[in-house]
């Protein structure tokens, strides 16, 4: 007596003569078999994944691909696939050269009727082949040689530091000067007055003061109106001004002194008083409007 195997197939026993049934069983087995094995094979959709079926379909894993086109071709217009090189699975997006040099993307493709269609102009390698317009290398070399280096030039715009003497050929226009009255640059700036009273003794005294820019010194002593008149006098080098008197301001009891002159600077500045229960009403320097 034979033996049923794991999978229902009979193994009859060595010699063993009635064993009909079993080898019937066999073969039904086995018919099943092959015919499950032919509609396995006629069935092509389930030895690939659907996302490998798409790729293989729509030629993604190929990669886009540069053809010629033996013929000149027109932007937005179509190609033959007879004019091209290469005809193996054209699709969007490839490039096409054609025999003048002009490069083009495929828009479009019709393979039903074997066309595809162009996109606009891409480069053109046609234009400027005449290489004879071109500076060699060693030309190119020498003219970029003879130019300075950006750190080196006066550039058009931006701040920037040089030195030396310049030299100017023809009339300079700064717009910062000739656009208003460039005599208003040595008009004191009022609105920048520094304060030198402290340099300054009232009564009968000498005193000094050296600016450190050009600009003017403006003086105002006080006084009761006893006492006689005061004298104010305020000179540098050759240029002075004073006051001498006994009279008072507008609206004002007090007897009052003023002077001032334009100053260089470096130069120092003598400021005499003399009055007695005089007083220091007021003493600025002004830089002039033009210091910088």
């Amino acid at each position: 007596m034979g033996q049923t195997l794991t999978n229902g197939i009979y193994l009859p026993d060595e010699g063993e003569v009635r064993c009909y049934d079993g080898l019937a069983s066999n073969w039904t087995t086995l018919d099943s078999v092959v015919g499950g094995y032919r509609a396995h094979v006629a069935n092509e959709n389930i030895h690939i994944t659907s996302e490998e079926r798409s790729k293989w379909d729509t030629g993604v894993t190929q990669a886009y691909v540069l053809r010629y086109a033996s013929v000149s071709l027109t932007a937005l217009g179509t190609v033959a696939f007879s004019a091209l090189d290469n005809t193996d699975n054209v699709k969007i997006g490839d490039k096409v050269l054609d025999s003048e040099g002009k490069l083009f993307a495929l828009t479009a493709v019709d393979t039903a009727n074997s066309t595809a269609t162009l996109s606009a102009m891409l480069i053109d390698l046609s234009k400027d082949s005449d290489l004879s317009n071109y500076y060699t290398k060693p030309e190119t070399d020498t003219l970029l040689n003879d130019k300075a280096n950006d750190a080196d030039a006066v550039h058009k715009s931006g701040a920037e530091t040089i030195g030396g003497l310049k030299t100017f050929s023809d009339t300079v226009t700064v717009p910062s000067i000739n656009g208003i009255n460039p005599g208003a640059l040595s008009l004191p700036d009022l609105t920048a007055g520094v304060d030198i009273s402290g340099y300054i003794t009232a009564g009968v005294s000498h005193n000094e003061y050296t600016p450190t820019v050009d600009g003017w010194i403006s003086v105002t002593i006080k006084k009761s109106t006893t006492g006689g008149a005061l004298a104010l006098f305020i000179y540098q080098g050759g240029i002075c001004n004073s006051y001498f008197g006994n009279t008072s301001l507008p609206n004002e009891s007090e007897f009052a002194g003023m002077a001032s002159i334009p100053v260089k600077a470096g130069i120092v500045v003598n400021i005499d008083t003399k009055g007695a229960n005089t007083y220091i009403y007021s003493a600025k320097f002004y830089p002039c409007t033009g210091n910088v």
